[in-house]
């Protein structure tokens, strides 16, 4: 896109007195100068232009989730020109990684992903040429310092993307100290960028792992960061990584600029999505996560495993759960699995009743297993036991039909279909006083239409 210039030729503004000529800012009128002027898609490094020239990202999450591992795949991706995480890439990106933290051998396990990306000798030239890790051998560079020797050391070589992992290696000063982050971020990254016309990505610490689930927002999540406001308020893009309820699923959170990341919104207008770390040692890849890493980061148990789990129709205890998730592979404490179990009920998979004084959890069945029909057998799951406790309350002489329907909070055609379940499962019978009373604490099944 051709530039206009405004240093002397500014009709507009001369006519009104503006200055002609700030040789260290740009001086725009917006009708003559940027309205009929057209977005210039060549900007963009990553997304539709989530992340342009001259700009850059922090990607923020708590230690031991798989960062490094993230730069190098990301350094990758983009140096074969495929998509980075689901952000578009236009072309083939020449990259720097810039590591301070990962011993070779890490390194060594980091870039064996490029046998799951790269399909040919082709592309493992290309990213030959186009990546390249750099480590300190001694103490990084920090500050003026580093961004000086990179200047000098880059002098003849142009790249599209740096990416700087961790942060804190490299800043000089106090991580939550306002001006030695702004400093850092809107002073040396920034200006680095500017002269290198590259895009960068700032790879940065939360110092505890975020709660899971929708609890926080991307506004918030934001602002995880370890240290200064400053590290949510500088970048132009930002991306949060959180831990889910199985440990080798996450959440991927785009705080900032998500509109422009090519991601679609959720329902509740987040742009977010779940990637799956490889789980075991041998092999260190991401992926998208597939519906059961979905299933299990939202409920912490995988499907089939969920399945497994409660099978039977009975009731189950905490104590039986517990040792059923055990027996699986899934190391809970009661505090954790209590949460996974209030979110299951809360999506309709499971429902917490009282028997004799305790808790027991029941799987609610649907017939086809749609989201609509799972939703429907969960409220009659729950309109079932409140009106078999209003007739268990009413004792031996029972309660008619219509002291039930002052009673329940649903409606009449659902309370009569309520008495036909417990009916037909054999645990209230109606007397010849035309009366519902209790035949015992049996299993309760729930048969479908």
């Amino acid at each position: 896109m051709q530039k206009t210039n405004i240093q002397g030729n500014d009709k507009s503004a001369e006519g009104e007195g503006w200055p002609r000529n700030l040789p260290d800012y740009i001086l725009e009128d917006p009708v003559e100068h940027l309205l009929y002027e057209e977005v210039d898609r060549s900007a963009s490094v990553l997304g539709n232009l989530w992340l342009e020239r001259q700009s850059y990202a922090v990607i923020q999450g708590t230690s031991g989730i798989g960062k490094s591992m993230l730069a190098v795949q990301m350094g990758v991706e983009a140096a074969l020109g495929k998509e980075v995480f689901g952000l578009e890439v236009q072309g083939p990106l020449r990259v720097l990684i810039l590591q301070a933290e990962d011993s070779k051998n890490d390194r060594i396990r980091q870039v064996n992903c490029i046998k799951r990306l790269a399909t040919s000798r082709e592309e493992n030239r290309l990213i030959s040429r186009n990546l390249r890790i750099m480590t300190p051998r001694k103490r990084a560079h920090r500050g003026k310092e580093l961004f000086a020797y990179l200047m000098n050391a880059f002098e003849e070589f142009s790249f599209d993307l740096l990416i700087l992992n961790p942060a804190f290696a490299f800043l000089e000063g106090n991580v939550n100290e306002s001006e030695a982050v702004g400093n850092f971020l809107r002073g040396q990254v920034q200006d680095f960028l500017r002269i290198k016309d590259a895009a960068g990505i700032v790879i940065h610490h939360v110092p505890k792992p975020p709660k899971s689930g929708r609890g926080r927002t991307s506004d918030s999540t934001m602002y995880a960061g370890h240290g200064s406001a400053e590290w949510a308020n500088a970048p132009r893009a930002s991306m949060t990584i959180s831990r889910t309820l199985v440990p080798w699923v996450f959440l991927f959170d785009i705080g900032k600029r998500g509109s422009y990341s090519g991601w679609e919104a959720d329902r509740e207008g987040y742009y977010i999505r779940y990637f799956a770390h490889s789980r075991g040692k041998a092999e260190m890849f991401w992926s998208p996560a597939t519906e059961g890493d979905i299933s299990a980061a939202t409920t912490g148990v995988s499907s089939d495993d969920f399945f497994d789990l409660f099978r039977d129709e009975g009731d189950l205890t905490f104590a039986i759960i517990k040792g059923r998730f055990r027996r699986h592979g899934y190391n809970y404490s009661d505090e954790e699995l209590a949460a996974i179990l209030e979110e299951a009920v809360k999506q309709g998979k499971l429902i917490e009743v009282e028997v004799e004084g305790e808790a027991v959890w029941r799987p609610i069945k649907s017939a086809k297993g749609t989201t609509k029909e799972t939703k429907r057998e969960a409220n009659y799951a729950r309109w079932i036991e409140e009106t078999y406790a209003f007739i268990s309350d009413a004792g031996p002489q029972g309660i008619s039909t219509t002291a039930l329907r002052d009673l329940v909070s649903c409606g009449n055609s659902t309370l009569d279909e309520c008495l036909d379940r417990l009916k037909a499962a054999g645990r209230i019978v109606r007397n010849p006083d035309k009366r519902w009373v209790v035949v015992e604490h049996g299993l309760m099944v729930v048969p479908h239409r």
